[in-house]
């Protein structure tokens, strides 16, 4: 069995663990575990999921599915055996055909469209979708795209993306993010997802961002260009009608981070995620201090050096980190 194979076969036991009733909070930790080692993990497990949540989808239009549904949920069952990397393969394929067949002549993809895009730390990255649309990837950023003649849905799992919406008569164009889910029609945006807290940042037109639990009280808030949502558990933060922000927010795209009397500590977390090496701030006092101005995110040096020099720093390389301290 190729390694590929023992991803899927384990991608596939997961799965199945997490339909059996009993699933625990230990099960789930293990999970998780197993999901962060690799992107390799993750996509195959997303694929998995995706065919597995479609079949539901299908089942859900009121079609006689019958034959086709338990003999494909067998076989992922059967993914248990050795032999089944190539039995989940077929059940997806046969499940993207029909969902073919069920669309109509005029669907331009199957329904197994699924698809993953990441960047490593440092790194950027321009994706084309299928509709017009374009996303642009920010540092350590992964997003899950689903481009269809009858829908427009991205998961951003981690970091940062700005999208140009192509407008679709019709048919919205939605971002998940964190338990926050963003539509628009056509627009230019940015969402970025950082440890629960997402924040929504519009260049043009309006989104609307609300809860992606439907069972949450409270309405969907509308954010408009020049606008930011900040969202965190039940409560979201509109600032309004600040152009400089929103595109100082938006530097990175030029390979830039731009700073209008922000505090240290917030300047060097935007530098530490771009690079391996990690910036430390020794002093709370230091941490406070104001900073404004442009730097080049790929330049920490010559940041370091600036603060070393106007601001009288003792900047210290050990190794894997660099300090800074009065």
């Amino acid at each position: 069995m190729t390694t590929a194979q023992q991803i899927e076969q384990a991608a596939a036991e997961w799965l199945m663990r997490r339909e059996e009733p009993g699933w625990t909070d230990l099960q789930q930790d293990e999970f998780a575990t197993w999901l962060d080692e690799s992107w390799e993990h993750k996509a195959a497990f997303w694929r998995l999921e995706h065919g597995w949540r479609e079949v539901d989808r299908i089942k859900s239009l009121g079609l006689d599915v019958s034959d086709l549904v338990p003999s494909w949920r067998k076989k992922v069952r059967r993914f248990w055996k050795p032999i089944a990397g190539l039995a989940i393969a077929s059940s997806i394929g046969s499940v993207a055909f029909l969902g073919s067949m069920l669309a109509g002549p005029n669907t331009s993809q199957a329904s197994n469209d699924l698809a993953l895009f990441d960047t490593p730390v440092g790194k950027q990255e321009n994706v084309q979708l299928a509709d017009g649309s374009t996303i642009e990837l920010n540092t350590s950023s992964a997003v899950r795209t689903s481009i269809t003649s009858e829908r427009r849905e991205v998961w951003l799992d981690q970091g940062e993306a700005f999208f140009q919406v192509r407008h679709r008569e019709g048919q919205p164009f939605i971002v998940h993010a964190g338990d926050r889910k963003i539509t628009v029609l056509g627009t230019k945006f940015s969402v970025r997802l950082d440890e629960g807290v997402v924040k929504v940042s519009v260049l043009e037109g309006r989104v609307q961002v609300e809860s992606a639990n439907p069972n949450t009280v409270g309405g969907a808030a509308i954010v408009s260009g020049g606008g930011t949502a900040i969202s965190e558990s039940s409560s979201t933060l509109l600032i309004r009608g600040s152009d400089d922000r929103v595109e100082r927010s938006l530097a990175w795209r030029e390979g830039m981070l731009a700073f209008d009397k922000a505090p240290l500590s917030q300047v060097v977390s935007e530098f530490n995620r771009y690079s391996e090496r990690q910036i430390v701030i020794e002093d709370p006092q230091v941490a406070n201090v104001m900073i404004g101005g442009t730097f080049r995110s790929d330049n920490s040096e010559g940041f370091l050096r600036l603060l070393r020099d106007a601001y009288g720093f003792q900047v210290t390389d050990v190794g894997t980190t660099v300090t800074i301290s009065e």
